[in-house]
């Protein structure tokens, strides 16, 4: 990402600005309990576990039309094995703080 499209060169100031901002926010994921050397094989365990979504999901009427951080927990609760629901709902609280950080939807359909 930090290559000249011209010229394919490095561009320094790109690369130390993506650096400053990967640091950023693995200190702030860190800061809600993530662990760079676990969280990301426990993710694909669940991806691999429990799939993709392709296409937005329908939501319940009861449901209000959107996903809440509580709807995503209960469904959490409901689906997740209890020996990795733990993981599951941090790594949830981290999607919840990344969109919030950016100011943005943590789904974007």
């Amino acid at each position: 990402a930090s290559l000249n499209p011209s010229d394919h060169k490095l561009d320094e100031e790109l690369c130390q600005t993506l650096t400053q901002r990967y640091v950023s926010i693995m200190n702030r994921l860190q800061s809600l309990g993530y662990n760079g050397r676990v969280h990301p094989a426990l993710t694909e365990q669940l991806v691999n576990a429990y799939g993709i979504l392709r296409e937005r999901p329908e939501l319940a009427a009861s449901e209000g039309g959107s996903y809440t951080v509580d709807f995503l927990q209960r469904v959490l609760v409901e689906t997740v094995h209890p020996s990795m629901l733990t993981d599951a709902l941090l790594l949830l609280s981290c999607l919840s703080q990344l969109a919030h950080d950016d100011g943005k939807p943590m789904f974007i359909w």
